[in-house]
């Protein structure tokens, strides 16, 4: 475990998977965390109607259940709570998102926000997402300084919706996490052993094998290597395929290696 920032010796951090058992004080922590970070920002009158027991019946129905879903403990009290996941507006599949962060307003700086949001980030790396997005509401001067602070700034993006009667924007903030890819002997191998035993990696393989390949197929889909590979039209074929349903960054790879062919 590690010690909050701060916080003395006798306050342990904890992070851990959110489960079902902690939406009642998910509830909690995001009707404070509303109420006070976005005082000024939403109408007052809807903040005022903010109750735990809405947010710990909304957190049932966010995917927040889901993997991905984190939450930060001092002792036994919840004091943060992360979601990431794969991007849910279908124009930027292919990239990570962090769904939501909030952290009770008394430990705000403490470093317990900073530790939960570390751990989803980490999550969306460990499955294969280089470029990670997120949402502030504009005017949140607060979550700009610490967005900025973990690596992401603003790339001009928007988003609009109504909370509280009134609309408001969201800017979207994005990070890549630069990623060193290489193949050898076994992707050589499998590449030129013809299209199933490509089509069975990019069905069964993980993360680092896929990309591997994928790396690998550049060599032989790249005009300037001269090289042919075995059962090249079946190959594209299941580049083509593999291209609808990829939601990491190996995504673009293979977009990248379509691009030979058209």
């Amino acid at each position: 475990m590690l010690n909050a920032c701060g916080w003395g010796e006798e306050n342990e951090m904890e992070i851990r998977a959110m489960t079902k058992a902690d939406c009642n004080a998910i509830g909690e922590l995001y009707a404070a965390a509303w109420k006070a970070g976005y005082k000024g920002l939403l109408p007052q009158d809807f903040l005022d109607g903010i109750t735990s027991e809405k947010y710990a019946e909304r957190s049932r129905g966010l995917g927040f259940l889901n993997e991905g879903s984190f939450v930060v403990l001092d002792g036994e009290r919840i004091v943060g709570h992360c979601h990431a996941r794969a991007a849910n507006e279908p124009e930027w599949r292919g990239w990570g998102e962090i769904h939501t962060l909030y952290v009770h307003p008394e430990y705000w700086r403490t470093g317990y926000g900073a530790a939960v949001f570390k751990r989803a980030e980490e999550w969306l790396y460990e499955r294969g997402f280089d470029d990670v997005y997120l949402y502030v509401l504009e005017g949140n001067e607060r979550a700009e300084r610490f967005y900025k602070a973990q690596g992401f700034f603003p790339n001009g993006g928007t988003l609009c919706c109504e909370i509280g009667g009134v609309t408001v924007t969201d800017n979207r903030y994005t990070k890549y996490y630069p990623r060193h890819t290489e193949y050898g002997e076994t992707e050589i191998h499998i590449a030129e052993s013809g299209a199933a035993a490509i089509a069975e990696v990019l069905k069964n393989g993980g993360f680092k094998a896929r990309s591997s390949l994928l790396f690998c197929l550049d060599r032989y889909f790249d005009p300037y290597y001269g090289k042919t590979i075995p059962e090249r039209e079946r190959v594209v074929e299941i580049l083509r395929e593999y291209e609808k349903i990829a939601v990491d960054s190996t995504l673009f790879a293979v977009r990248e290696l379509l691009e030979y062919v058209y």
